[in-house]
């Protein structure tokens, strides 16, 4: 369960299959806490989990511009990170885009909202920006 400010809350269920197995699990706002099992509803041995607030600081820096934006969407990530996919979604869900580049061509988008997520090696942010 991940919790954020004003009682936002995404409850998250992952396939564990092996030791040693890492996570990154989108979430559409500020994690302020990280809860493991919280329906006490499986039985398990030495969960542990870790937030870096580092990395969620390095999270937070990302910016994307311009917004609105007509032809290029840029995306600026801090130094310590590494920008390792883009995606971008429309307000009905669909994957309307992909790609790896800071620099995005949005032409071929429909005007409106639209959300991009960002995957770095430092997790996941996912922003909204609109397309003129």
């Amino acid at each position: 369960r991940f919790t954020g400010n004003g009682g936002l809350v995404q409850d998250v269920t992952l396939e564990h299959t092996t030791n040693g197995q890492e996570f990154v699990v989108p979430v559409n706002f500020f994690v302020t806490g990280v809860q493991f099992n919280p329906y006490n509803d499986i039985v398990c041995k030495n969960n542990t989990v870790t937030l870096d607030a580092h990395d969620v600081s390095s999270l937070q820096q990302i910016t994307i511009y311009p917004n609105p934006a007509k032809d290029i969407l840029s995306v600026v990530i801090p130094e310590n990170a590494e920008l390792q996919q883009v995606v971008i979604h429309n307000t009905l869900g669909q994957k309307v885009l992909e790609g790896s580049g800071a620099d995005i061509s949005v032409v071929s988008l429909a005007a409106g909202v639209h959300f991009v997520t960002l995957v770095t090696d430092k997790g996941t942010r996912q922003m909204r920006f609109v397309k003129e």
